[in-house]
């Protein structure tokens, strides 16, 4: 049987290398590189996979490692974390709250900018107490469907 080493299928991968399937899809969010219809170059792979060993090999031969590696260890963990959760929707980007924040600002603005002109005519004639009760009563109103 010929195999052709550049289209292998991941299962067929997997058991070569003598890893769940899912393992090799963990390493292409890794950065493993995969044909465009999801199978494997084992020209690619071998050497990816055997890097990945030597550089574990190297972290455990390294002994005591010091402060500043191990916050870089601690860093990089963190940013996978953070990567897993942004994929799975439990992280939102800074850029997109402060977006949503901006665009609810701008309609709490506008709902009490037009409050004075929309309110003008009702506030002829009262005086102060009756003013100030209108005021608060449409204040209010507007607050309520604002937080809708």
């Amino acid at each position: 049987m010929i195999i052709d080493t550049e289209k292998v299928k991941t299962i067929h991968a997997a058991d070569l290398l003598g890893v769940d399937p899912k393992t090799i899809r963990r390493w292409e969010k890794d950065g493993l590189e995969r044909n465009k219809d999801k199978t494997c170059n084992l020209h690619i792979l071998i050497p990816w996979r055997m890097k990945m060993i030597e550089e574990l090999a190297e972290e455990a031969n390294a002994g005591p490692a010091s402060p500043a590696r191990e916050r870089k260890l601690e860093a990089e963990a963190d940013i996978k974390e953070m990567d897993r959760d942004k994929r799975k929707g439990e992280l939102i980007e800074l850029a997109d709250v402060v977006k949503r924040e901006t665009i609810q600002a701008r309609v709490f603005k506008e709902t009490f900018v037009s409050l004075g002109r929309e309110i003008a005519m009702s506030l002829v004639g009262k005086d102060a107490g009756e003013a100030e009760h209108i005021i608060r009563m449409e204040c209010e109103k507007r607050l309520r469907g604002l937080a809708k």
